[in-house]
């Protein structure tokens, strides 16, 4: 069995990459704010200003330009602290995408060729392909068709939570989380709402499972990931 894997949240890479960046940019206003600063307090007096008034002018320049400097550092800080704690939040990893070679079972009708799912408002679509077709009713043997929904809480030591969604001879099995499905040709959709899940884990994988009395096909275990970030 030959498993591609998709569906990563890669942009977690590429926006945690911009962090050093944003520094760089905070620095570098700092530092011309400071230079401005400077140049301003360096300007040559009017020769006509009197003593007293030069004194009293170039204070307030001077706290003025503090003042805003201030202001500037403040808004620089809080941004990038907000950045960060909002890219820390945790997520659900929904689009996720599992590709199995067809063959390896001689059954093509639960041959798993892909699964996959994806978050659409408040709602969890689950998808399995076959590389022939979901049977719908047989009168001769059962065929069941699973679609397993990994999460997993904040705690480094906390245990997968499996959500196991099945379809067997044209109905829901009975614990199928309130799911509803359908079927179209080699593809089984599953939807259940995404607070099915309990209340303080995320989804972190996802897994397939095919079968009939006589063989079946799976894809492998998709629960040692871990629970994805907003941005990083």
């Amino acid at each position: 069995m030959v498993l591609i894997q998709q569906g990563t949240p890669t942009v977690t890479i590429s926006l945690f990459s911009f962090i050093p960046f944003l520094i760089l940019i905070a620095v570098l206003i700092i530092y011309a704010a400071r230079k401005a600063m400077k140049n301003r307090s360096d300007n040559p007096r009017e020769p006509f200003e009197q003593t007293e008034e030069r004194k009293l002018s170039d204070h307030l320049r001077m706290t003025s330009l503090k003042t805003r400097f201030t202001a500037m550092v403040i808004i620089i800080i809080v941004a990038i602290v907000g950045v960060i704690v909002v890219g820390q939040q945790p997520v659900h990893r929904t689009n996720i995408v599992h590709s199995d070679l067809p063959g390896d079972v001689t059954d093509a009708d639960i041959d798993i060729v892909e699964i996959r799912s994806y978050l659409n408002g408040t709602e969890l679509y689950l998808q399995l392909t076959v590389d022939g077709n979901i049977v719908e009713s047989n009168a001769t043997i059962t065929y069941r068709y699973e679609i397993i929904v990994v999460a997993k809480g904040l705690s480094d030591d906390s245990s997968a939570y499996v959500y196991v969604l099945s379809y067997e001879n044209g109905s829901m099995g009975v614990s199928s989380y309130s799911s509803r499905s359908y079927v179209d040709g080699a593809t089984l959709t599953l939807v259940i709402p995404i607070s099915t899940l309990i209340h303080g884990s995320y989804m972190i994988g996802l897994e397939g499972c095919t079968l009939t009395p006589f063989e079946e096909d799976f894809t492998p275990e998709d629960r040692d990931g871990e629970v994805a970030h907003l941005l990083f």
